[in-house]
């Protein structure tokens, strides 16, 4: 029998150890909704990372035959928030050429669909837009869902994004001192007390699950809209996690359809919600293409020269989703050859918009980090890396 959440905690288990042994389904109290949040907020994602990294501190490591293990840990405070810091320019707005591309910001009551090929920084680009957001409204609340990163990955992911030149992966990977990791966690979650980091197992990947989990987040902030970034779309399901991925895909696109719109309330609300209407939310989605398609989005020059209908019609089993979304992009970046080298200069990146009700500007062109996951725009009419990116005064930790 499920053990209530409140009675775990009052026994002594943190928050995150009691949502552990209580399902999300069983969520009905208020104080059920506050402690949902608890686990799923940066500080607790941060705990993860944190755990992770001691389970790690010391754990057996099976090496290639042959090779030594190596465990030193390395402080290197210099790229860490306790020293240099990537400080964020608050006198200018950031990627002010995706918000104009985007239709002008990001609003309740609208679906963004962006789509492009595996490993050319989606992921990347979506936590950017949920750090930036997060970061320039702290009124308005803002949910990670993850269906390929745990939370620990996220929190790392973080923190790389706004150091000085520290690789997510090396964080991961135990290479920072771990009172520096703690630090750093600390901060962030400081400065971005609206920020949730939800990976749902395959079970949880439900419309219904998803609504419970917008309501939590809004509930937690007065009843505001949630800005809900999605990733991705193709690892969600319908309700009845049957076998047809189109269908499935179908059924969860007409449904984040319906959680974006304001007013009524959806079929999967919660019973525990308490307002008549339904706040909306404003929801970006990535989807994957078909590998038919790959060709389209080799690199950043094929995606700008491509046909509007050929990048839009490459969508993979979208459920039709484009048809629904205020806008529909295709977002992809040059080959990297990061792993293969100490210092890799950023990449060429581009969003393309390609349809949708709300569209702007054709084109934005970036320079994307892999390493650090960090996507910037660049000057228009200026193809020249910004001067934190020259290569020959990078450092890379």
């Amino acid at each position: 029998m499920t053990r209530d959440i409140s009675d775990l905690v009052a026994e002594g288990l943190s928050p995150f150890e009691a949502m552990r042994e209580s399902p999300l389904e069983d969520m009905t109290t208020p104080s059920e909704v506050v402690t949902w949040c608890e686990r799923y907020d940066l500080k607790a994602a941060g705990n993860a990372l944190l755990l992770q990294l001691r389970q790690e501190d010391g754990a057996d490591v099976w090496a290639w035959p042959g090779c030594a293990r190596t465990t030193d840990r390395t402080t290197w405070s210099d790229a860490l928030h306790g020293g240099k810091r990537l400080v964020r320019d608050t006198t200018q707005k950031p990627w002010k050429n995706t918000l104009k591309a985007m239709g002008g910001g990001l609003r309740p009551d609208r679906v963004y669909t962006v789509a492009g090929r595996t490993k050319r920084g989606k992921t990347a680009w979506l936590l950017n837009v949920a750090e930036g957001a997060a970061a320039s409204n702290l009124e308005a609340p803002v949910l990670y869902v993850s269906a390929e990163l745990g939370a620990s990955e996220v929190a790392a992911r973080l923190l790389s994004l706004r150091s000085e030149d520290a690789w997510y992966s090396s964080i991961l990977h135990g290479r920072f001192d771990i009172y520096d990791v703690q630090n750093e966690l600390d901060a962030l979650s400081a400065d971005l007390p609206n920020f949730y980091a939800w990976a749902p197992t395959f079970e949880n990947r439900t419309a219904a699950d998803l609504t419970e989990a917008i309501a939590a987040v809004s509930a937690r902030h007065e009843g505001k809209p949630v800005l809900v970034l999605m990733d991705y779309l193709q690892r969600f399901h319908g309700p009845d996690m049957g076998s047809d991925i189109r269908l499935a895909n179908r059924q969860i696109s007409g449904q984040i359809r319906s959680l974006s719109r304001p007013g009524e309330l959806p079929d999967s609300c919660p019973s525990w919600w308490s307002s008549k209407t339904w706040p909306g939310a404003a929801v970006v989605v990535l989807s994957s293409i078909g590998r038919a398609a790959y060709a389209h989005f080799e690199n950043v020059e094929k995606v700008k020269a491509g046909l509007s209908g050929d990048l839009e019609g490459s969508f993979k089993e979208t459920g039709e989703i484009e048809y629904d979304s205020a806008v529909v992009a295709v977002l992809t970046s040059d080959p990297s050859d990061y792993q293969n080298t100490e210092k890799p200069n950023p990449v060429n990146g581009v969003l393309r918009i390609v349809g949708g009700r709300y569209r702007g500007a054709g084109l934005v062109d970036y320079f994307f980090d892999g390493p650090q996951g960090r996507w910037t725009e660049r000057e228009l009419g200026k193809g020249v890396l910004p001067a934190q990116y020259k290569a020959n005064t990078r450092q890379r930790k």
